[in-house]
């Protein structure tokens, strides 16, 4: 991708975004002038993947009109083709990938589009040549764009359908029923900034070398606010509030075996190697640790340091520890249903779903997070070297997960370490809209006066025409 060419939509979103953004494919349904100007959008937008169906023709009412675009078109050429040449006439610099095809636009969706989408939804075969469609614009008469939302809605297609006569108009669009994720804006640069260190911490805690490292430090000698020793804080917490717990857990197991009359001698000797071994506990992603009590040790052991982590009492539970946030991961792919066997389709479509199951898959094979970072180096060059190397493996765990879930989910879109890396970053600010928050589907009714105008008018001109310009 060209950053400079795009360079302005970067700006506002980043180049992971842009790059999903560029490899959607778009089905129109309809040819009109309107069609025309979204297409002209989209290409300016990146998105260069279109096909537009249609078979209707240029007349003697819209021949000028046509040609305030491309001067070249006549009376009967079809204008789906009239608006491909367009396209590629002024788009030249860019690769482009349109197709239009000559056919009426319902008999087309129903027949070909359709039977194709249920042929991969039924028997899970590559669906990446004829139906790899993200989104379906639909520019027919009232009836027909109606009808469009409800087979769409019925097979789980987003659709956006539009309409106008002369001054009057509408827009209605239509998310899938299920799989709608979003990552929230979160500008607040001290909230995001603890995760990049807890994230960190997360991905470095079971490393030896490093627990070794780290419980050699005093709390007290944390005494500048550099980023390496925030990460070597927030490892050295969370390793003795686990140990702590572990120790906890000892105990207990020894009364129980003290209940139980085993020899007093040997659950002393058991009490002793587990207390010697409690500093090289590693931790296990399903391990259970209260969360409350890990914010109030790491606040109470930042009063001994020089270290500031501003809006720590902000922080959402829910991140804190591996167990956690694979519950979080475990309620998104609940309320998305994505394990659901009617769904599989959807999946392959939607890259925040899929970096939630590489995510989950990294997190319980390995237990820990990934370690994915540049640029941070510590004192220590043995440090150094050890995440380098962890950085190496990770990529490559990463590599072989990513590309065993695209065959499991039928997933053909891109999806790079870069990808996973831009969604792992902001994983705590991913939300989940359920259908019921989504009011868009009821616009229409909002302007049902306009709206009946319009549908009466097109009924008229359906029975003289078959057609709304």
């Amino acid at each position: 991708m060209k950053n400079e060419e795009y360079k302005r939509l970067i700006s506002l979103w980043g180049v992971e975004h842009q790059e999903i953004l560029m490899s959607n494919s778009i089905l129109f349904l309809g040819s009109s002038l309107l069609i025309l100007e979204i297409c002209k959008g989209l290409f300016l937008s990146g998105v260069s993947n279109l096909t537009i169906i249609d078979n209707e023709v240029i007349d003697k009412d819209n021949l000028r009109n046509y040609k305030l675009y491309y001067n070249s078109c006549n009376l009967n050429d079809y204008k789906c083709k009239v608006i491909e040449e367009y396209l590629i006439r002024t788009n030249r610099n860019i690769n482009i990938n349109i197709n239009s095809i000559i056919a009426n636009p319902m008999e087309y969706f129903n027949n070909i589009f359709l039977k194709e989408r249920k042929k991969v939804e039924k028997y899970k075969c590559n669906d990446k040549i004829k139906t790899h469609i993200d989104i379906v614009i639909c520019n027919l008469n009232v009836k027909d764009n109606i009808y469009i939302e409800k087979l769409c809605n019925k097979h789980n297609i987003n659709v956006i359908t539009c309409n106008y006569t002369n001054m009057i108009g509408y827009l209605n669009i239509c998310l899938k029923e299920n799989n709608h994720f979003y990552i929230h804006n979160n500008n607040n640069y001290y909230y995001n900034s603890f995760f990049f260190y807890h994230y960190i911490a997360l991905s470095l805690f079971n490393i030896p070398e490093i627990n070794e490292y780290v419980k050699k430090i005093e709390y007290t000698s944390f005494k500048h606010n550099h980023v390496t020793n925030k990460i070597l804080f927030l490892i050295k917490c969370y390793k003795d509030i686990y140990n702590i717990e572990q120790e906890k857990k000892n105990i207990i197991i020894n009364k129980n075996k003290n209940k139980n009359n085993i020899n007093t001698n040997s659950n002393n000797s058991n009490s002793n190697n587990n207390n010697n071994n409690i500093n090289n506990y590693d931790i296990h992603s399903s391990e259970i640790i209260n969360c409350n009590d890990i914010l109030l040790y790491i606040k109470n052991k930042l009063l001994l340091t020089s270290l500031s982590f501003p809006y720590c009492q902000n922080i959402t539970h829910e991140f804190l520890t591996l167990n956690n946030i694979l519950c979080v991961i475990k309620k998104y792919k609940i309320q998305s249903d994505i394990h659901n066997y009617h769904n599989n389709f959807s999946i392959s479509k939607n890259h925040i779903s899929f970096f939630l199951i590489v995510y989950k898959s990294f997190i319980k094979e390995n237990h820990d997070l990934p370690y994915l970072y540049d640029d941070i180096n510590f004192e220590e060059q043995n440090i150094n070297t050890i995440l380098m190397k962890k950085k190496q493996q990770d990529i490559q765990k990463l590599k072989n997960i990513i590309n065993k879930k695209k065959i499991k989910y039928s997933f053909y879109k891109p999806f790079t370490i870069t990808y996973f890396r831009y969604f792992f970053s902001h994983f705590h600010n991913i939300r989940y809209i359920a259908k019921d928050q989504i009011k868009n589907n009821d616009e229409l009714l909002k302007h049902w006066h306009k709206f009946l105008c319009l549908y009466e008018y097109s009924m008229d001109k359906k029975e003289n025409k078959n057609n709304i310009y």
